[in-house]
């Protein structure tokens, strides 16, 4: 796999009208980035929570809700 590190913009640039908003970028391997832009194109990240839970979760998110609430971290 390809270990090889790139700047992935966590709000989209092309949805912004600031286009260089402080801390929107992290640092992930080619291969993960090319993954996430396959799934979720140019999608905000609320545009992919919306995606999943009306594609995926069918509208549910008391489960994602309390887990989220008893959660410390999201590591299970």
């Amino acid at each position: 796999m390809n270990s090889k590190m790139t700047t992935h913009h966590i709000i989209p640039r092309s949805r912004l009208k600031n286009k260089h908003l402080k801390d929107n970028t992290v640092q992930v391997s080619e291969h993960e980035h090319e993954k996430y832009h396959q799934l979720f194109v140019n999608m905000t990240p609320v545009e992919i929570i919306d995606y999943l839970v009306k594609t995926f979760w069918g509208g549910k998110t008391e489960y994602l809700e309390e887990y989220l609430r008893n959660s410390s971290g999201g590591s299970g």
